[in-house]
């Protein structure tokens, strides 16, 4: 079984901030065309068949982010789960080297040491974990980019 390696706080951090700008792009620009959708819409509002395409489009965009949401916080709920277990299992390790301290100082230095490599994986468990549900954010919002940009065309492409 292959390990696989770890990424570095910091490039946590950084893959997090770039998923909150393209999460943040994609707001904008999921504005821009719903309001361009509803304009033009609202234009044709004595025509019965645009009307009737309305709620259905709807109901397909937003199953379609409904199903990815539920997917991605499926995939979030396994990683949580494994980073909890893999935490159990280093308990074990960690309680018989503590118990091993010769001296009140190896104690301290044992604890101190334990300490501060628990609270970087927590760290770095939390940057992953939050990328992650930026992804599954913006995972969702993209059945609805899709339906709402190619009603944008439809709608500005008629006569």
């Amino acid at each position: 079984m292959t390990r696989k390696k770890r990424r570095s706080p910091g490039v946590r951090m950084a893959s997090a901030v770039n998923q909150a700008q393209r999460n943040l792009n994609q707001g904008i620009a999921l504005g821009r065309a719903a309001s361009d959708v509803i304009a033009a819409r609202t234009a044709l509002s004595s025509d019965p068949w645009e009307w009737a395409r309305f709620g259905p489009e709807k109901a397909v965009a937003f199953g379609a982010a409904g199903w990815m949401w539920m997917h991605s916080l499926t995939q979030i709920n396994a990683q949580s789960l494994s980073a909890g277990t893999s935490e159990v299992k280093r308990a074990s390790g960690r309680l018989a080297s503590i118990s091993r301290a010769s001296s009140p100082l190896a104690l301290a230095f044992a604890l101190g040491n334990d300490t501060y490599a628990f609270w970087t994986r927590v760290i770095g468990q939390s940057l992953s974990i939050g990328t992650n549900v930026m992804r599954a954010q913006y995972a969702a919002n993209v059945p609805i980019a899709r339906a709402v940009t190619s009603n944008r065309r439809r709608l500005y492409a008629r006569p």
